[in-house]
């Protein structure tokens, strides 16, 4: 009968605190999916707090811990505060094992294990009036969906052509869309969340070509020019005000020469230089006479988009 009294308590564990828990599969919910959470009353006892060891392992065959023979964390009122600098994005898995001192004196081992999304701080700025791709060129895109990791994030475009493939160079979370005609695409955000893909949105982007570039010759496009700068000038085409790293090619282009008392002479020429005997021409007009460069033709030096360009005349005046 003694052994029994004496025995009664040894695992007795009396908690002397109730606190009310909430604890949610997400706190970043979106419209389409459920809000969901679990709601209980959590039972400690101020005077047998637990031992947590993060990073620790419980091998219940063994009744081993691993990782227990460290310091635990601090704890106050029955609970441990857990902190963790966040770096990186994606997710972050972690864990442990919650140590229980019994009335007996042995031990109860309790493994745990939790995760979290890892994400840089972010916004999202859009100018609606902007969202424009061009043909011909790569379009860096930068996509994501704030509170997901971009793992987790899937992307698809269509219409115009268009093309969207992962930019390995620039990270997680950049593409390079390709379009090839003139209209809109579509490119549609998808998220795995909670083990359901969501749709994120649809974003429509206006197809646009390339600007058509400016032609200029010995860095001008028009007015008074030194008759030996123009006869060594070569065409050069430039975009002007765009900021995509691109380049044309002039392939042909009329020069029509003007003089005082004399009918206009006029010479065909192929890609961006002067042939000789325009050069000899120009080198001999007196001031006031006139040079025009006409039907200039212009292609792309690269890419999908090799249509020819029409660029804007000059008028030269020789001084």
């Amino acid at each position: 009968m003694d052994e029994l009294f004496n025995s009664v308590g040894k695992f007795d564990f009396r908690p002397d605190r109730l606190t009310p828990k909430v604890i949610a599969n997400s706190t970043v919910v979106t419209n389409g999916s459920n809000y969901e959470a679990d709601v209980f009353l959590a039972a400690t006892s101020s005077t047998l707090a637990p031992d947590v060891f993060i990073g620790a392992q419980y091998d219940s065959a063994k009744n081993v811990c691993t990782g227990c023979e460290t310091k635990p964390l601090e704890t106050v009122g029955g609970y441990a505060h857990f902190v963790q600098p966040s770096s990186g994005e994606g997710e972050r898995k972690w864990g442990g094992v919650i140590r229980v001192k019994k009335g007996d004196g042995t031990m109860d081992y309790y493994p745990f294990n939790a995760s979290y999304i890892a994400q840089k701080p972010n916004s999202v700025v859009a100018a609606e009036k902007m969202n424009v791709l061009y043909i011909g060129v790569d379009n860096p895109m930068a996509i994501s969906v704030p509170g997901v990791s971009n793992d987790k994030v899937k992307v698809s475009i269509d219409g115009g052509g268009s093309s969207l493939k992962a930019n390995p160079t620039a990270g997680a979370g950049h593409y390079i869309a390709n379009v090839s005609t003139v209209g809109k695409a579509n490119i549609r955000v998808s998220a795995e969340i909670g083990g359901k893909v969501l749709p994120m949105g649809n974003f429509e982007y206006r197809i646009k070509r390339v600007p058509d570039p400016v032609a200029s010759i010995s860095n001008s496009k028009g007015g008074p020019i030194n008759k030996n700068m123009l006869a060594a000038g070569t065409l050069i085409p430039t975009l002007e005000n765009f900021d995509f790293e691109l380049f044309f090619r002039i392939t042909n282009f009329r020069i029509t020469i003007i003089q005082r008392g004399k009918d206009p002479q006029e010479f065909e020429g192929q890609g961006n230089q002067l042939t000789q005997q325009m050069r000899d021409m120009v080198a001999k007009l007196p001031g006031g006479s006139k040079v025009y460069f006409e039907y200039i033709k212009a292609k792309m030096a690269t890419g999908a988009d090799q249509s020819t360009r029409s660029l804007s005349p000059m008028s030269f005046v020789i001084q």
